[in-house]
């Protein structure tokens, strides 16, 4: 299998970068700051499509902010994490165009804790280098979606329910999400795979982090051989992207 002799890259190629764009329907930004990156990693022990969040600055961090283009009010969330040392600071909050936060949950201190608006308050411990699935639950509304009163929000870990717990502020909707890492701490890496949400099953998070993979997803539905030019053998980081071919092959 070999390269077509055009020099046209389909990382770059005009035409499928329109095919798929229409598919984008999340706002997902990112900052990385010095010795600090994303990264993608195909395959991790039992795990696929994993993105590795390394914070190696201990005056910096990695944030990544979801605009959900939507206004949430009754939903879940479900995602798996694994971090390496469960001390340092990791955060996922959501919020009403990040001026009012709803709930806040974050990894630090060998635990699990939310914000009720005015502290931190313990959920349940956990390990260093131990997957753990996590569901959250909120509601905005009077609804009662899963057994939540208006502005509650509730947690399940690994099949273990917490909750119920109020919002940090009573919000009407959510149409934020922003996950980030201490600017205090480093030297650790969050793995996060199977971010999911219910009102869209189809959402794939490594599409917005990693373009290339979309357009990968895409010749493989459209059953076009390709050939990946200078990519790394499992993990592929957003600088190493930029030099990344893929190539329409002929047999």
């Amino acid at each position: 299998m070999e390269p077509t002799t055009t020099n046209t890259p389909y990382l770059i190629n005009e035409e499928v970068k329109t095919t798929i764009s229409s598919d984008y329907r999340y706002g997902i930004s990112h900052k990385t700051d010095t010795n600090c990156s994303i990264d993608y990693i195909e395959k991790f022990g039992n795990y696929e499509n994993v993105i590795d969040i390394l914070d190696n600055n201990s005056i910096g961090s990695v944030s990544i902010d979801i605009n959900l283009f939507s206004e949430i009010r009754s939903a879940s969330i479900e995602f798996f994490i694994k971090t390496t040392n469960t001390s340092q600071g990791f955060w996922l909050n959501s919020s009403l165009s990040k001026d009012f936060d709803g709930f806040s949950l974050s990894i630090v201190s060998d635990s699990v804790f939310y914000f009720n608006g005015s502290s931190y308050e313990k959920i349940v411990n956990i390990e260093n280098d131990k997957w753990y699935q996590i569901r959250i639950d909120f509601e905005c509304t009077n609804n009662n979606y899963s057994g939540l009163d208006e502005n509650q929000w509730k947690i399940t870990i690994n099949g273990t329910e917490y909750g119920n717990y109020d919002f940090w502020n009573d919000v009407s909707f959510i149409n934020y999400i922003e996950l980030f890492t201490s600017q205090l701490d480093s030297e650790w890496n969050i793995y996060i795979t199977g971010l999911n949400f219910s009102w869209d099953s189809d959402f794939k998070f490594e599409h917005y982090l990693f373009k290339y993979l979309k357009i990968i997803d895409y010749l493989k539905t459209k059953n076009i051989p390709y050939l990946i030019l200078s990519k790394e053998p499992t993990s592929f980081n957003l600088e190493t992207e930029k030099k990344c071919d893929v190539y329409r092959c002929i047999r």
